[in-house]
């Protein structure tokens, strides 16, 4: 659909698999996680962009945002 969309804890179970979808449907995905070297294997294997920070520090998650 060749949206952007960022998926939280996209490294592994739900996360990435919820990611692996919007990746299947043409869409850029933001591999977003605290797991340095998962976020990164994911956003590999997507195509996608990896973010690894908290999503707890809205600092972070306004900074993943304006990259998006």
């Amino acid at each position: 659909m060749g949206r952007t969309v960022i998926v939280t804890g996209a490294a592994s179970g739900m996360g990435a698999a919820t990611a692996r979808l919007f990746a299947a449907a043409g869409d850029h995905v933001y591999v977003v996680d605290r797991d340095a070297s998962g976020a990164d294997r994911m956003a590999a294997e997507l195509a996608g962009t990896a973010a690894v920070g908290d999503v707890t520090d809205s600092s972070f998650c306004d900074g993943v945002v304006a990259r998006a």
